[in-house]
């Protein structure tokens, strides 16, 4: 069932029409079984039956079909006519109306109780859907988040909160469609469903179609859970967190996860700082999608600064690494380029897999063991110096005073600075022979010697360091 569905008052719930198929006799012998199965362990269920068969009580009491307003005042016109016809023309008598009027009164007491049953349980069920749509839109902060304490645990953590600002400075840890529907008064969420955008629209739906598959049972807990957290004086606190938890949550190792909900209190606590730092530390190399070109201009050049103070400096490594580039690749415009990759990507490759390629063209694009030293942390430092101040600003609110923070994140964007300035053509943009005559000769030596299969990867390889 969409969300669509329960701002239109057409639909009937499936159960609601197995059960009146069931009160009818309508029902085969398997499925009478499987109902009645059902209603021995649902109580909900029970008191639908018992509604429905209140309803049905007083259906049975009309004639087989409603009558209209015409028929109602044509019966009573030939009832009183044939009345009046049989009685003694001077001895007339209301006794003889009697029966007449009470069945009339009856049936259209009992045409208008079906109708107002009927507009009373369709209302209350529009109500109820109103309000668990609201428990849909929080889904899974109640489903994964349902541990109060261990939410108050976490809120009242400063590395929380430090960590969930750099965050949402990187646009993580930002709710999808943030409470809209739960924040409208019940009598107005009609109206708010409405307006929604298409794809804040189909997200709700997402969930409402996800809370709708849950078992009865499952969406009874979550219902509980909603409420409990309602009830808190600290609701809204404590719903932000468990929005939050439940995105951080599904980024963490299996284990980690486990120990986070332990009963150890220890274990619980040493879980929660651990995979806060791990988080932290990918939200400093994540950070790179917040650079602009300026940002990455200004960090180059003065990744190109450290390389002449180094060679004014008389770092023989560096003098070597940098006139060994040149030779290799007398064409190019960025002399400096392969000596500044070999600085920031100096180390052990990141990609395990297919390691020999990954080392092969790491080697000759940064050099083998003769390379110039790694950028060092005191160098990395001094790019604070170039960098523009919005761009500090991110730099600042990701480490926080945090110095192995800071680092990571600047080397981070010193490799970003280098990727971004990778002399040759991009992949995308050249045929695979276009790639093949622009690789250095060295380069297409170690080519040719790949089988296909491995020659096509290679040359569709976005760039040199993985």
């Amino acid at each position: 069932m969409s969300v669509s569905s329960i701002l239109d008052d057409t639909p009937i719930d499936p159960d609601d029409e197995l059960l009146s198929s069931y009160l009818d006799g309508e029902l085969s012998r398997e499925e009478e079984v499987n109902l009645e199965n059902r209603l021995v362990q649902n109580e909900g269920l029970r008191e639908r039956l018992k509604i429905l068969q209140t309803g049905w009580d007083l259906l049975d009491e009309l004639p087989d079909s409603a009558p209209s307003l015409n028929l109602v005042e044509s019966t009573l016109e030939l009832a009183v006519a044939d009345i009046e016809q049989s009685a003694p023309a001077k001895s007339w008598s209301f006794s003889g109306l009697k029966w007449p009027f009470l069945i009339l009164g009856f049936s259209l007491m009992g045409i208008g109780c079906a109708y107002g049953f009927s507009r009373a349980w369709k209302q209350h069920r529009y109500q109820n859907e109103l309000e668990d749509l609201a428990i849909a839109e929080n889904l899974d902060a109640y489903l994964r988040g349902g541990d109060i304490e261990l939410m108050r645990l976490l809120s009242s953590s400063k590395n929380w909160s430090l960590m969930v600002s750099a965050g949402r400075e990187i646009d993580e840890f930002v709710p999808e469609n943030p409470n809209a529907v739960r924040e409208t008064p019940l009598i107005d969420r009609e109206a708010k469903v409405e307006e929604l955008p298409i794809e804040k629209l189909r997200q709700l739906n997402l969930r409402w179609d996800r809370f709708n598959a849950l078992s009865p049972e499952d969406q009874e807990s979550v219902r509980q859970t909603a409420a409990a957290v309602q009830s808190q004086p600290d609701s809204e606190m404590l719903l932000n967190t468990m929005q939050i938890y439940a995105v951080w949550s599904q980024s963490l190792p299996a284990e980690i996860r486990d120990a986070i909900t332990s009963s150890d209190a220890l274990a619980r606590n040493k879980a929660i700082e651990q995979a806060i730092e791990q988080t932290q530390i990918g939200i400093s190399r994540r950070s790179t999608l917040k650079l602009d070109d300026q940002a990455t201009e200004l960090i180059y050049f003065a990744l190109e600064q450290i390389v002449r103070d180094r060679v004014r400096d008389g770092q023989q490594t560096t003098i070597k690494h940098l006139a060994r580039m040149r030779e290799r690749f007398p064409e190019s415009s960025d002399t400096y380029f392969g000596t500044i990759a070999a600085m920031v990507f100096g180390g052990t490759p990141r990609n395990s897999l297919n390691n020999n390629s990954s080392n092969r063209r790491r080697s000759f694009w940064i050099g083998g063991v003769d390379r110039p030293d790694p950028i060092s942390n005191a160098e990395l430092s001094n790019l604070r110096l170039v960098i523009p101040d919005k761009t500090l600003e991110i730099l600042d609110l990701i480490a926080n005073g945090d110095a192995l923070l800071e680092t990571i994140t600047l080397r981070a964007w010193s490799e970003e600075a280098a990727r971004r300035h990778f002399p040759l053509n991009r992949r995308e943009e050249s045929t695979y022979l276009e790639r093949y005559n622009a690789t250095p000769a060295r380069e297409r030596d170690v080519i040719d010697l790949l089988p296909p299969k491995e020659i096509f990867s290679e040359l569709s390889r976005e760039t040199p360091f993985p």
